[in-house]
């Protein structure tokens, strides 16, 4: 079984972040995906997942018991920007 299943499996609260590749970027601009969805980017910026925490930490409860995935819009392709 996958730690996310036993997670999900739980009676924790809990969150689960699944940020594709990080980047350096000063940007700050993010999409999220639901479990089962194709992601819509291949990278994020640091800033935009730091961003992202900050508002998980704000409002906790939106997100409880969520698997998130999280991108920059306007990155999709077979790869990241560092592998082209």
């Amino acid at each position: 079984m996958r730690t996310a299943e036993i997670i999900e499996r739980s009676s924790l609260h809990y969150i689960i972040l699944r940020p594709v590749w990080l980047t350096d970027k000063n940007v700050e601009d993010y999409e999220l995906t639901q479990k089962g969805e194709m992601f819509k980017g291949t990278e994020t910026s640091r800033a935009s997942l730091g961003r992202f925490i900050a508002e998980i930490v704000e409002n906790p409860q939106l997100y409880i018991g969520e698997n998130i995935g999280i991108s920059q819009p306007n990155t999709d392709d077979e790869k990241p920007a560092a592998y082209r």
